[in-house]
């Protein structure tokens, strides 16, 4: 979720709690094997080979969860809610607040396979493209008057590095929020989000419309269409008991 990994996405929060750090020099591609660094941390990345600074009996499990909810999403929902983040804003509410919050940048969705369970599992990109986290992106403009954005243009040139000035140069008046260049592995569900959309998209049809009317108390705005109903002392007569 793109509030926290335990909590429902109920509101246009957007906190990241970290689910499964990777390389910072992750690249998707046709499938990148997952490597953890276990008993063995000094040992090179390979080509094609993504390190995960967890041991593998902690890993392992937590993949398996990822990859069983991101296919009854997609099965069930036809919804794609596995990505890699690119990137974290620690941000607060405001200036005076102890509290931060990390939220996701840049997400790409992404595909876990694993061949048996003696192969190591393999992380694809998929063809859907990479998006700026659009609760974050609302979140920013509705309470800071903030307009993030990706560069136009979308050159595959664009390095994860210029992204992220990219973004840095538009949060200059927050001097005490923080871009990071980490990169995570979660599970993040635009589902509510579209739906919250698609609400302020049709907003006036829905406020206007009879039935939220008088949901809403408003009587007297509604005009009612004419039907002739019984009164309780014609019931009876007109309606048998059975």
């Amino acid at each position: 979720d793109l509030i926290d990994t335990n909590v429902p996405v109920t509101e246009l929060a957007t906190e990241l709690q970290p689910q499964l750090p990777l390389a910072r020099d992750v690249s998707g591609g046709r499938g990148e094997r997952i490597r953890t660094t276990g008993n063995n941390p000094a040992q090179p990345r390979r080509a094609n080979e993504i390190v995960v600074e967890r041991d593998t009996g902690k890993v392992d499990p937590r993949l398996y969860q990822f990859r069983l909810k991101a296919r009854a999403a997609l099965n069930e929902q036809g919804i794609t809610i596995l990505f890699v983040a690119f990137g974290t804003l620690e941000w607060s509410e405001s200036p005076t607040s102890s509290e931060s919050i990390t939220s996701p940048l840049i997400l790409a969705p992404v595909r876990l396979d694993r061949d048996s369970t003696l192969d190591p599992y393999r992380l694809t990109l998929l063809d859907d493209g990479i998006v700026l986290n659009p609760v974050l992106v609302r979140k920013l403009a509705v309470d800071f008057g903030l307009t993030l954005s990706l560069p136009e243009d979308d050159s595959d040139q664009n390095s994860l590095s210029a992204l992220l000035e990219h973004l840095r140069g538009q949060l200059t008046k927050h001097r005490s929020w923080i871009v990071r260049d980490d990169v995570h592995l979660g599970l993040f569900s635009f589902a509510k989000y579209a739906m919250y959309q698609d609400l302020e998209l049709h907003r006036d049809r829905f406020t206007n419309h009879p039935l939220i009317q008088l949901l809403s108390g408003n009587i007297e705005q509604v005009v009612l269409p004419a039907i002739d109903l019984l009164s309780a002392d014609q019931l009876d007569d007109r309606v048998p008991p059975e």
